[in-house]
Parts: structure tokens; sequence; C-alpha cells
């Protein structure tokens, strides 16, 4: 109990460092966590990080790598506790200098690889409790989310009033190709509830127009805004869903790579 009451400051300090870690990585709230067993061993991790600025800073690269991998991999999807333990104990003795990081469980890709186009493509509706489909959200939320009519970025202030929008209308689709999965996480980004329920069925192309003309600051801005969901505006106004999910989920492959390597994009 004495240590505990010691060591209260040091679990308080490294709390608030995780909680600044995540907002970082634009986690800003629980209903969109791929999986909530990464939390317990990241904030364990922060109360023993290093307070040096160059051993803090590889620390927080090292816990980046691991949060993306944990959201990325099908690590977690079976036998947690066993797997969570196992890697916090790897991952302290790399951030106390007494191991490498490649004998972390989690980074092994032969046996945990990330996911390829093609397992890319089916992900499931971000809505549902879906590690995949959650992690493809905060990956296209990372470039600030901004709201394609007003052009607010996504906070944990407004992200109670976002809804989940489909960039290809359940509707309009439906009528084009009746064998068509709307429901798709690479069909998802988050917006604006009242520009959602602008937006309704309207085709692509028809709502993108309206959207540029009715901004003072024109196509280019419309094309910066959606660009910060990682969409790209050309794609989505042709009209093709195929093309539009393979072409976006090559894209968020090569980011996946470039995330799960410690990079900022």
């Amino acid at each position: 109990l004495e240590k505990f009451i010691n060591d209260w400051p040091k679990i308080v300090n490294g709390t608030k460092e995780c909680v600044q870690f995540l907002e970082s990585e634009k986690i800003i709230d629980g209903e969109r966590l791929p999986i909530e067993s990464v939390l317990a061993p990241l904030i364990a991790l922060w109360v023993e990080a290093p307070e040096t600025p160059d051993e803090k800073g590889n620390t927080r690269i090292l816990l980046k790598k691991y949060l993306w991998k944990a959201f990325f991999t099908d690590r977690y999807d079976r036998a947690v506790p066993t797997a969570i333990l196992q890697d916090y104990r790897v991952l302290r003795k790399v951030i106390m200098g007494e191991a490498k990081e490649a004998e972390i469980p989690c980074f092994k890709e032969y046996q945990y690889p990330l996911p390829n186009k093609e397992e890319i493509i089916p992900s499931r509706w971000p809505r549902y409790k879906d590690r995949l489909a959650r992690a493809l959200l905060l990956l296209t939320i990372r470039g600030g989310a901004e709201d394609i009519k007003d052009g607010a970025s996504l906070s944990i202030r407004n992200i109670q009033q976002r809804h989940y929008h489909h960039l290809f209308p359940i509707a309009w689709l439906r009528k084009k190709d009746p064998n068509a999965d709307p429901n798709r996480a690479l069909n998802c980004i988050l917006i604006n509830r009242r520009t959602n329920a602008e937006i309704l069925a309207k085709e692509p192309i028809k709502y993108l127009l309206e959207t540029c003309n009715a901004s003072d600051l024109g196509e280019n801005e419309i094309r910066r805004r959606l660009g910060t969901h990682f969409v790209d505006f050309d794609l989505l106004a042709k009209g093709d869903y195929g093309k539009f999910l393979d072409e976006r989920a090559k894209e968020c492959e090569a980011k996946i790579k470039i995330l799960c390597g410690g990079f900022k994009k």
C-alpha cells in the first residue's frame, strides 16, 4: 500500500501522458475504438516511460507502432489476456533497453501480418463492433476529417454531432447496382449530421457540384476537405463504386504500412 501511495503521482502523470498520446493519434472517444484491450498496457507503459526527451520520443514511436499494429492485426482477436501480458513484458524491456523491438510478439509480421487490399475492401460498416472496420475509420480521420460543407475539423467537442455518411448513398447505389454492398468501411466518412441530411440519396457528382457551387472558396476547397478524409474528389465524382473501393483500399494499405512503422502520415 505504501508503495502504491508513493507511486500514485507517477501513475496519474502516466495516465495523462497516455490520454494525450491517444488524442495525438486522433483517438478521441471509445465508441470508435477498434479494441479496448490495448488501453491497460499503454497506461502501464506510459507510467514507466523515461523522462528524458530523446528516450520519451523513442517510447512514443514504439507505442505508436504497437497501438496501430494492435488495431490492424488479429493479435488480440483471441487469447487476449495472455497476448497482452506477453507484449507488455517485452515492450517494457524494449523501453528499458533490455530487449530488441523485433522480439515483441505483436511486431512479428509473419505471424500477425497487416491487412492487404483484398482484406480491406470487404471490411464492414464501422458502426459494427468490427476491429478492422473501426481501425480503417480511425485511419481516415487522421487528416482532420473536416466536414465537406462547413469545413470544421473533427474534435472531441463535435464528435457526437457527426454522422456515419455513405459516400455512395445506399438508395442511389442500389438503383445503379443492386448487388453492391454500400455498407463498407471504405464507403464511410464522418460528417456533420446536417450535411448528411442534405446529401441524402444524391449521386456523388451531384452533391459534390452543389457543395462546390455553394462554397465561396469553390472546388479546390472541397477537394481539400475531402482529402482530409483520404477521399479522392475525382474518383468519387466518377461514380464507379468498384473502382473507388479498389483505389481507396490501395491507399489505405499503403498508409497502414507507414503508420505501423511509426511515421506520421
